[in-house]
């Protein structure tokens, strides 16, 4: 079996004059629906579009794959795991499997701190994802790099459990519409007041 996550992220890098409450709370705003292109479960069955199709998806051993939308670029990625007992890393994100189908998620900050900026975070327990539990997570933080403009980053990302896939589908394309908030959804806010 593959368990299946999927992920719809916001991730802007931002220069000084334009981070703003105003910006900052534009930026919060998702629609209600989303129409998602990388991939969906029907049943036991995960439907994964053909253009994004990985030769490791086809393998019997992939003990997860993520399907991350990115919806301001449009863009979609899709990353096969073989391990089970291994963390699965995304960017600074790292998930882990427990037996019960529970995926504890947790910040990497120690190995993105560049990335991530300040101010200084530890690496820590998220939350743990559950089968119609998605997260909504949220983070933010300041970059200076040598002499450029200090820059802000707003990451917001819902992060979700779609099931374990008996069998895997290639289609020409394979999209649905989605809710991107429910009443189940745990929202996880790490921002700090920047300036």
């Amino acid at each position: 079996m593959t368990h299946v996550i999927r992920i719809l992220k916001k991730d802007l890098f931002i220069e000084k004059p334009l981070y703003t409450p105003e910006f900052r709370k534009e930026f919060s705003v998702w629609p209600k629906s989303y129409h998602a292109t990388g991939g969906y479960m029907e049943g036991k069955t995960l439907l994964l579009p053909q253009k994004h199709q990985q030769s490791a998806i086809a393998e019997k051993e992939t003990s997860c794959i993520l399907i991350i939308e990115d919806i301001l670029k449009k863009e979609v990625e899709i990353l096969a795991f073989k391990r089970p007992n291994t963390p699965w890393h995304y960017q600074f994100l790292s998930i882990h499997y427990a037996s019960n189908l529970a995926f504890p998620v947790y910040l990497n900050y120690t190995k993105n701190d560049a990335f991530l900026g300040a101010p200084t975070r530890h690496d820590h327990k998220i939350g743990e994802l559950k089968l119609e539990t998605p997260h909504h997570y949220k983070l933010n933080g300041k970059i200076d790099w040598g002499r450029r403009q200090r820059r802000f980053r707003e990451i917001e990302l819902l992060i979700s459990y779609l099931g374990e896939a008996d069998a895997i589908e290639v289609r020409q394309t394979a999209t649905t519409d989605i809710l991107t908030t429910n009443q189940a959804t745990r929202l996880v806010d790490e921002r700090k007041i920047l300036s």
